[in-house]
């Protein structure tokens, strides 16, 4: 993870509101977002540089939550 960052998220708490420029940098290399395609090739960076257990957490979307998380699972999920 880039530690500057980081760092500038966790500064950025100190003060009432976090600017999203502070947080945009973070979630970009802790998160997967973006369409599927996206997605999937950022998690098969994770695996590449040696994470053998992602967790992931879907955040429902949409009007119908379930099917989205479902979409998200197995978009993630590992090839065989």
């Amino acid at each position: 993870m880039e530690v500057g960052a980081a760092a500038a998220a966790a500064a950025a708490a100190g003060v009432g509101e976090i600017p999203p420029e502070a947080v945009e940098p973070l979630l970009e290399r802790v998160c997967l977002t973006g369409d599927a395609r996206r997605a999937r090739a950022r998690m098969e960076e994770y695996r590449r540089a040696g994470c053998d257990l992602p967790v992931v957490y879907p955040v429902p979307f949409g009007a119908d939550g379930q099917a989205s998380v479902a979409r998200t699972l197995r978009a993630l999920a590992p090839s065989r």
